[in-house]
């Protein structure tokens, strides 16, 4: 089902944006592990840098466990995209949304 064919608008939006801020908490176990807050700190630079703009490769470096993780766990489940020059986007305005409530941004 889709937004276009959901009976009930809003139920839909909310269902989704459930699932978006499930998968921002998720990929924050992704994240750098140099403190002891399970890659939270890493996530909020990581996020709060995407909701600026594109991250570059040395964002990712700097806040992933490394390149392949990230894609794995931030690409491929659509909350970053590809861009241009080596550089990635948060792939939906609701993934910005639901960082910016998961992780107080």
């Amino acid at each position: 089902m889709d937004f276009k064919t959901a009976p009930d608008k809003e139920d839909f939006c909310e269902k989704e944006m459930e699932g978006w801020m499930k998968s921002v908490e998720k990929s924050i176990g992704h994240c750098s592990h140099e403190g002891t807050d399970g890659g939270l700190k890493a996530a909020k630079a990581l996020y709060g840098k995407a909701l600026g703009g594109a991250v570059k490769y040395r964002d990712i470096c700097q806040h992933c466990k490394d390149e392949q993780n990230f894609v794995t766990n931030f690409v491929r489940p659509n909350l970053f995209t590809p861009t241009e020059g080596a550089k990635y986007k948060l792939q939906f305005d609701c993934v910005a949304e639901a960082a910016k409530a998961v992780l107080c941004l």
